[in-house]
């Protein structure tokens, strides 16, 4: 995260952490990027002098790693990447690894496999909730980086960023630049952040499955497949369902989280054609009609 080296505490988080390590139930953090997970848990094993062991999943001995791990908390990053197989195996150990305590790190919700845990109270969760700055936190950041936090300013950056850390952060460049700081600005800044770390990193269908969804508020798996013309898109979106948590999934119908959803209509004004707007209309308005959704068909065309 950009200026991470500026890590801001959160007492009440940390707290909630030591309980969950005294009632021996693992911390899952699944989050997109931005909300600060990382460093944040490694404050918090700093300040505490929790004794650990961090592994990646992007490490090539992984699996040894994790085997020959005797501390008596052990990190997990990058869970997303791990195959349905190595998820339920994981699963398996941590439920019968009684003198150690687990931390899961992930862009992702929690898998499938995990869910038992939640039955039995082994497992919790924390979202981005936890993670949103307060004004107190806010006051902090500013203060990091000897700006001095007035009450107007703290205010104005909670509203512009929704205590989202990334963009306070971005903020905050901004104004050690003696830059304009208002929400246009510094959400631009923000998607910038996504082109490279999120965007960028995709290969090239998935990206134009994103970019023609974006148009739509809500959609299925066969609205997708209709839109793009790809007839790999409902794997497409199971696998970013699994790895990421840029969409909410529900009775099979798909959205994208609000600020990415905007982030892509910004990414189609900067490379997409009016044709290529025109086409994944024209493919919805086929597919309402074929459903039998008349106004929304007509919406589209």
């Amino acid at each position: 995260m950009p200026g991470a080296e500026k890590v801001i505490s959160r007492p009440l988080l940390y707290q909630a952490w030591e309980q969950a390590i005294a009632n021996h139930q693992t911390i899952y953090i699944g989050l997109q990027f931005g909300w600060g997970k990382n460093c944040t848990v490694r404050d918090w094993l700093q300040h505490k002098q929790h004794l650990h062991r961090w592994i990646s999943s992007y490490q090539q001995d992984f699996d040894s790693q994790l085997q020959s791990s005797r501390e008596p908390l052990v990190v997990i990053d990058n869970l997303q990447e791990l195959s349905t197989e190595q998820l339920e195996q994981l699963s398996v150990q941590i439920s019968s690894r009684r003198r150690q305590n687990f931390v899961l790190l992930s862009r992702a919700p929690l898998p499938g496999c995990f869910k038992q845990l939640l039955i039995t109270n082994s497992i919790v969760c924390f979202g981005n909730e936890w993670f949103r700055f307060t004004l107190q936190e806010c006051s902090s950041l500013l203060l990091a980086y000897h700006i001095s936090p007035t009450d107007a300013l703290v205010k104005h950056m909670m509203q512009v960023t929704r205590g989202y850390p990334v963009a306070a952060v971005l903020m905050v460049q901004r104004l050690l630049r003696g830059e304009e700081i208002s929400r246009e600005e510094t959400i631009i800044d923000l998607f910038h952040c996504y082109d490279t770390i999120l965007f960028n990193q995709y290969d090239h269908n998935t990206r134009v499955l994103l970019l023609s969804m974006a148009l739509f508020e809500e959609f299925t798996p066969v609205m997708t497949i209709m839109v793009t013309g790809n007839p790999e898109a409902e794997r497409i979106l199971f696998q970013l369902v699994n790895t990421t948590s840029i969409f909410v999934y529900s009775d099979k119908v798909y959205r994208i989280i609000p600020l990415f959803r905007e982030y892509l209509i910004w990414k189609q004004s900067q490379m997409c054609s009016e044709a290529f707007r025109a086409r994944n209309y024209h493919n919805a308005g086929l597919f309402y009609e074929l459903e039998g959704d008349l106004p929304q068909a007509l919406f589209c065309y």
